[in-house]
């Protein structure tokens, strides 16, 4: 039982769309909510191996390549969880690590793999976020900045001087998101 309305408070379009899904989320079994969550990431789970195995077989035949990447996904997907289960604040998003995923598979293995990569892992955290599409802009731009990165900084100083243009970069797409979540309230 979440509080979905105070009382008192101007009751907005995004208040009522909540409260529509909440009846919506309410006329359905649980099996059948589980089973529609679970059916298209694991079908989008299946795709990117059968691209990992067919489309990259040399770096790909040892299953421990297969056991680097996920192990990436879930330390992302575990810090994301832990960030949102921990923090009272609802910006707590935008503080998963997503480009970290790019990076790490860039310097590690090469950039096609980290884009399809970066792209999965920021499908996945935008589920564990209740698809909000400005987090998902947020990863897939921040995590695609980090493939940049990845790939040209060689050196500790152009790491850092690319992590800052991360994080720039970062803010902006933030206050962008703060600007379209608040139009969407009014």
């Amino acid at each position: 039982g979440d509080i979905l309305l105070q009382r008192g408070e101007m009751v907005t379009r995004a208040d009522i769309l909540r409260l529509e899904t909440a009846n919506a989320e309410k006329n359905l079994p649980y099996w059948l909510t589980a089973l529609g969550s679970f059916v298209p990431y694991m079908l989008l789970t299946i795709l990117f191996i059968a691209y990992l195995t067919y489309f990259h077989p040399a770096t790909f035949s040892q299953v421990r390549n297969y056991a680097f990447i996920f192990l990436i996904i879930l330390i992302t997907m575990a810090i994301a969880k832990a960030l949102l289960l921990l923090s009272p604040v609802p910006l707590s998003g935008y503080c998963i690590p997503i480009a970290m995923v790019g990076m790490l598979i860039t310097s590690l293995m090469n950039r096609r793999i980290a884009l399809v990569t970066t792209l999965m892992a920021a499908g996945y955290l935008t589920f564990m976020t209740n698809f909000r599409m400005t987090l998902f802009l947020y990863f897939v731009i921040g995590g695609i900045l980090g493939i940049w990165a990845g790939t040209k900084a060689h050196k500790r100083g152009y790491l850092f001087l690319f992590s800052l243009l991360i994080g720039l970069v970062n803010s902006v797409i933030f206050l962008c998101g703060q600007v379209m979540e608040y139009s969407l309230i009014l």
